[in-house]
């Protein structure tokens, strides 16, 4: 069980990415007003957003074309019912690694500050740019998980989490009961709202066999998922 504090400098961030969140393509950028807002808040950022990850290795195995079981926190085991687009991406994987990764509970407080401002853009940019930092967060815990798994000869697939690809939100309970509350503080509210908001759990498959196959974004039923931004 790894679990990082990360310093926000050391996240992938990418400023493409917020604007792609935010509808903007190519070379199509917010107006001049709208960057300075952002860079405002980028600059606030390395004080107050302290991003946190960590992931767990599991045994487990698909079972069938909808359903993962993986071991448990308490010895036993915890079927997930993945469905069959990420059943499918992970069913050469020997191992699972169960993860959580947020931008904070500092970020948390900063975005209720803003909220509070009555500003609606800021507001809005405040929450994009939350999405985004909890991303970068799980692509610099997939870079360390994949390190991690190298050193054993194992490769790993694309990460997934619940409310992807059909697979259904309250799966988050069974995720975080596998980490035995080792969860990078993350909370669950009884509509499985993840506290701080701007979290992601999720899992990944690790085997020397496995590949790492493209999201299924044509065929994902979810169409404001951050994944599938380009093919709106």
């Amino acid at each position: 069980m790894c679990f990082y504090d990360v310093a926000f400098a050391d996240i992938p961030f990418e400023l493409s990415e917020m604007y792609a969140l935010m509808g903007y393509s190519g070379k199509y950028k917010p107006d001049s007003e709208v960057q300075a807002i952002i860079d405002d808040m980028l600059f606030v950022m390395s004080d107050v957003c302290k991003p946190r990850i960590g992931y767990k290795i599991v045994n487990g195995q698909v079972i069938d074309k909808e359903h993962i079981n993986i071991d448990g926190g308490g010895g036993g085991g915890v079927l997930l019912s993945t469905g069959r687009i990420i059943t499918y991406a992970m069913h050469e994987a020997e191992k699972f690694a169960i993860f959580t990764a947020t931008a904070g509970g500092e970020f948390d407080a900063w975005l209720k500050a803003v909220e509070h401002e009555y500003d609606i853009v800021k507001t809005y940019l405040a929450n994009t740019l939350g999405s985004v930092i909890a991303e970068a967060a799980v692509s610099l815990l997939m870079r360390r998980l994949e390190a991690d798994c190298a050193a054993q000869g194992l490769k790993v697939s694309n990460s997934y989490s619940p409310g992807y690809c059909d697979w259904l939100l309250v799966e988050q309970k069974k995720l975080l009961s596998v980490l035995d509350g080792e969860n990078t503080g993350i909370t669950l509210t009884p509509s499985c709202m993840m506290l701080p908001v701007k979290s992601v759990s999720g899992i990944a498959g690790a085997g020397k066999n496995v590949k790492k196959r493209p999201y299924g974004c044509a065929i994902c039923k979810m169409k404001n998922c951050i994944r599938n931004k380009n093919q709106q």
